[in-house]
């Protein structure tokens, strides 16, 4: 369920683990406090919180990654 995101990293940093292994080397991904961007792609999620944020950004993330494809 979408409210998982809220309770628990443990579901959400796997994906962004396997965002991070997609990414070149030159690339990054930066969790601070209610914002998470993905520079590759320039993908930025804003939340009120870490997890909110980075959940929307991995979301745009996939989302631009299986355009992109």
């Amino acid at each position: 369920p979408i409210g998982d995101f809220t309770n628990s990293w443990e579901w959400l940093m796997p994906v962004v683990d396997k965002i991070d292994l997609i990414l070149p080397d030159d690339s990054f991904v930066i969790i601070s406090f209610n914002r998470c961007l993905i520079e590759w792609v320039n993908v930025e999620g804003l939340g009120n919180t870490r997890r909110e944020a980075t959940y929307k950004a991995v979301v745009e993330f996939i989302n631009e990654y299986n355009k992109n494809k």
